[in-house]
């Protein structure tokens, strides 16, 4: 679901109200193409030196979220959530800032083409 801020007290007042999910639907799925829209979105992210250094790994299969239970302290949530996602971040990224540069816009480029081939 998008949410439409209209003013800053809307960002306020959905950042008050947000909760930490205990249970899920396991069996409510998240449509791919929604899954593809919030990765590209966080992906593009600002970032020191638009570095963009992170990666995301995103499991949608239920034997492989069971997997990592034990990284996720035992939470059941990460069994039934539709989609889990895995922020992992480049400690190292500044000191290879040029050539991080060259394949983040190489990878944007592939990115953008990969995206009008599926419209």
């Amino acid at each position: 679901m998008l949410v439409k801020l209209e003013s800053q007290s809307d960002f306020f007042t959905v950042s008050r109200e947000r909760h930490a999910a205990k249970r899920f639907d396991d069996t409510y799925r998240i449509h791919p193409d929604i899954i593809r829209a919030l990765i590209h979105s966080a992906s593009e992210a600002a970032s020191a030196w638009n570095l963009q250094h992170w990666k995301f790994i995103v499991v949608t299969d239920r034997a492989r979220k069971e997997e990592w239970f034990d990284i996720a302290y035992g939470q059941r949530q990460i069994a039934e959530a539709s989609v889990v996602v895995a922020i992992l971040g480049d400690l190292q990224a500044n000191r290879n800032a040029e050539e991080s540069i060259r394949v983040n816009e190489r990878r944007s480029r592939a990115n953008a083409e990969r995206l009008c081939a599926l419209r």
